[in-house]
């Protein structure tokens, strides 16, 4: 027989692993097992009852992740604030949407924040969906179908505008190029379901270049950047304030 220290051992080790593992409820098994013993050594009950604070608190915050994927769940979630919309939008980025249309729908009709209407659209394109969908913004009504549509990332418009600010900084400022393709890919996921036209490009590049470099610098050294990588202003930036 092993002596009772080791066999205590091999009980907390146990329970580690399984916290370890993320098997909560093993966890607390074994746990609640040898508390209920009439009698357990001081320093061994002292370590149960904190393995079993960590597994509680471990269970709660599981309990708080958790994603409802049921149709109730999902609407349940769109009908609360921003936060839990984007738990909506979880649930149907790991779900066939196809098979719940009529809720895709009734999550245009409550979403109201412009992102998270565009963040469903993106979803919808990723999906390819058939179906025709349709959601209002700032007093304009927008219907489109998924599949009929390009991702902005893989859009002629979106890479001729990346291509004008890699030549413009990739040498120069990487770190603002880096900025600025993060601004693009915000710019053109808030255009959806509309799209960024090849003609459309160059301004686009060169508002969300002004944009950056100002935040960063001054009018003098802009207008100096300007100069020396030749770059023109067009009479069409209005397009995209």
């Amino acid at each position: 027989m092993k002596p009772v220290k080791n066999t205590y051992d091999e009980i907390l080790e146990a329970i580690d692993q399984a916290l370890s593992k993320g098997d909560i409820q093993s966890a607390l098994n074994l746990i609640d097992e040898e508390l209920r013993l009439p009698y357990v050594p001081p320093f061994v009950e002292a370590k149960l009852k904190q393995f079993k604070e960590i597994a509680l608190t471990a269970q709660k915050m599981n309990q708080e992740i958790h994603l409802d994927m049921s149709e109730e769940g999902i609407l349940a979630y769109l009908k609360q604030d921003e936060l839990h919309q984007l738990r909506a939008l979880e649930a149907f980025s790991v779900m066939n949407m196809r098979s719940v249309i009529p809720l895709v729908q009734k999550a245009f009709d409550l979403i109201e924040k412009r992102l998270l209407k565009c963040l469903l659209c993106k979803l919808t394109i990723e999906q390819a969906l058939t179906e025709a969908f349709t959601f209002s913004d700032e007093g304009l009504r927008y219907e489109f179908i998924p599949a009929s549509l390009t991702l902005p990332d893989d859009s002629e418009g979106i890479q001729k505008a990346k291509a004008y600010l890699r030549r413009w900084l990739e040498d120069d400022d990487p770190s603002m190029l880096k900025l600025c393709l993060d601004q693009m890919e915000l710019e053109s996921l808030l255009k959806l379901p509309q799209t960024v036209d090849e003609d459309e490009a160059f301004d686009l590049a060169y508002q969300i270049l002004e944009t950056i470099f100002l935040m960063l610098s001054t009018h003098d050294r802009f207008e100096a950047f300007l100069i020396d990588k030749s770059i023109r202003k067009s009479g069409r930036l209005a397009l995209f304030n």
